[in-house]
């Protein structure tokens, strides 16, 4: 499949738009299976949620303090998103918070269609699309009530309108001015998604980009770059994005800038005071991470390294300058995480665009021809394990209680650490129906794969699989385990225990998904003095916090009341306790 000869940005045809009217109202609807019914019970969601709470009660947007005494972490386009979703849909809720995530995908799959189709046809748009759409982290953000999401498409409407002023200055040597004003705006809600980072990185992308176009005289080439617009367009951004952070710093001091300059950016890449980062992991994790987010699709990479080293005298020609854009896109931001010592397969999700656009064309490129034997029996490989993790579902969904327990102790699979998810799974166990329908669409797609010329659809029937099997699992099973989980009945207990007035303490951790929860204010607290020097308070405390705290302590603060297993964090159990002398107060 040959990419066209121009790679000027232009409406595709008519006969090409239906799929963009369908990807929009497709996506919302799937993920949204994600959404709505389940609770808040992990750390990361929570903590989002309890800052677009703080906005709405107290009507404060710049830097609220939530409920648990704690400012924002993260810049704010997400929290304002977020309340903008509640203020439409009437009231505070899980599904409106989230609801800002499953747009921003939306908008992505939208975005990544339109940048292909200008070029290669709506066929590779289609597949493209399809690709980007399906990876288990995409999906899963999708649902979330994270930044990650809005910083990846916020990211992607930079990048792409970077990459159309470049075309238009290396064609016509003109200046693309809508498209500047896009990377401007793109540049500015990247910078309120995740901080200077999220301005930093198009601008690294898109210069490397130009550096590999270079020509020679190198220094007559650079004065040609329409760069007086563009560096205009990203200081506006910049200087608006400031006015944020000049205000949030009026507003939470030295707090503020140790959170949000320090530890979210300095701290990722050097050791700073007082600050350790979570998930640290080595550098080789990159490649782990990269393999696990972007499964299924990990498979298509090898075909992808062939099909950039087959064209790679090819790739400096004008018809190849999104696939050597797409390039650029994925090492710097491969390389970024890389380097930073806190690794998370999400933080690879912004090259996601990219990737699924070079696995498309490297799709195309190969059946003009032939994949080859060894992309078919990988695909087929994929197909059995998929129809056997089906048939150990089944198997969990029909077998007893009685009998899980039996064959655990038989044969130490350890099942009590995964015991939450097997219960969600039996009481969602009607989502076996349509995984079983998903397999017959997996048998499908491979049969398809083996016939020449037709993997494209047997990809893309394969992306419709697993979303679909996403958002079965979405709406049966994880809601269960939300359920389960979350700390909100808990906290309802714990608000008719505690009297109006009493001091309620966090014992040594910030317990996000109890705090959102919370109907009052808590104060975290390591200092024992302090909360035994708080006669008729209470404390909420996981076992192992209360077990480290002294011996006094202990003493003072008897339990009165344990949650189930997660309520703490979705992993642990939550205590209320009371001060001994609560009851003389």
């Amino acid at each position: 499949m040959n990419l066209q000869t121009s790679s000027a940005a232009k409406m595709p045809s008519l006969r090409s738009l239906p799929p963009l009217f369908l990807i929009a109202p497709a996506a919302i609807l799937l993920y949204s299976c994600f959404l709505g019914t389940t609770p808040f019970h992990s750390r990361g969601e929570s903590r989002e949620a309890l800052v677009v709470r703080a906005m709405v009660e107290s009507n404060d947007f710049i830097l609220p303090r939530s409920n648990i005494g704690e400012i924002a972490h993260k810049p704010p386009l997400y929290h304002w998103a977020a309340v903008a979703a509640v203020k439409a849909t009437g009231g505070l809720s899980e599904y409106a918070i989230r609801l800002p995530s499953i747009l921003f995908a939306a908008t992505g799959l939208v975005m990544l269609w339109y940048f292909v189709a200008v070029r290669p046809g709506s066929e590779v748009a289609s597949l493209a699309t399809a690709l980007l759409a399906s990876p288990l982290v995409w999906m899963q953000n999708a649902g979330h009530a994270r930044v990650d999401m809005a910083l990846t498409v916020c990211l992607q409407g930079t990048l792409i309108s970077l990459f159309f002023v470049l075309e238009r200055w290396r064609e016509k040597r003109s200046t693309a001015w809508g498209w500047v004003c896009l990377a401007g705006i793109g540049g500015l809600l990247s910078m309120l998604s995740k901080g200077p980072m999220g301005l930093l990185l198009p601008v690294a992308i898109a210069g490397l980009y130009a550096l590999v176009l270079l020509r020679k005289p190198y220094l007559d080439t650079i004065r040609r770059l329409p760069l007086l617009p563009l560096v205009g367009a990203l200081l506006v951004a910049l200087c608006v994005g400031g006015l944020w952070y000049l205000k949030a710093y009026a507003s939470g001091g030295d707090e503020f800038f140790k959170v949000h300059v320090v530890n979210e950016n300095l701290g990722r890449f050097i050791d700073v005071p007082d600050f350790k980062p979570g998930h640290i992991k080595p550098p080789y994790y990159s490649v782990v991470y990269l393999a696990v987010g972007w499964f299924p699709w990990t498979l298509l990479l090898p075909l992808v390294g062939t099909a950039l080293w087959q064209a790679r005298r090819e790739l400096m020609k004008p018809e190849y300058s999104p696939i050597l854009f797409c390039v650029c896109w994925v090492l710097v931001v491969f390389l970024l995480v890389t380097l930073s010592s806190a690794k998370r397969s999400v933080y690879l999700m912004p090259a996601y665009p990219a990737l699924a656009y070079l696995s498309a064309w490297a799709v195309g490129q190969r059946t003009d021809s032939d994949l080859g034997r060894s992309a078919r029996v990988g695909f087929t490989l994929f197909a059995i394990l998929f129809g056997i993790l089906l048939l150990l579902l089944a198997i969990v969904a029909a077998t007893s209680v009685e009998t899980l327990e039996a064959w655990d102790q038989r044969w130490g699979l350890d099942l009590e650490q995964n015991a939450a998810a097997i219960t969600a799974f039996r009481k969602g166990r009607l989502v076996l129906f349509p995984l079983l329908l998903a397999g017959c669409g997996v048998v499908a797609a491979t049969m398809m794969f083996w016939r020449r010329k037709a993997a494209p659809m047997a990809l893309g029937i394969l992306s419709l699989v697993m979303v679909t099997s996403g958002a079965s699992v979405g709406a049966y099973v994880l809601r269960h385990l939300g359920q389960m989980q979350s700390a909100e009945r808990f906290m309802v207990e714990v608000q008719k225990e505690v009297p109006d007035g009493a001091v309620l303490f966090m014992v040594n951790s910030q317990y996000y998904p109890p705090g959102y929860y919370a109907a009052r204010p808590c104060r975290i607290s390591a200092d024992s003095e302090t909360m035994i020097e708080t006669p008729g308070s209470y404390a909420l405390s996981s076992e192992k916090h209360y077990l480290r705290m002294t011996d006094a302590f202990r003493e003072t603060f008897e339990v009165i009341r344990k949650s189930h297993p997660y309520a703490a964090d979705g992993r642990r159990a939550l205590w209320l306790l009371r001060h001994r002398e609560a009851e003389t107060e």
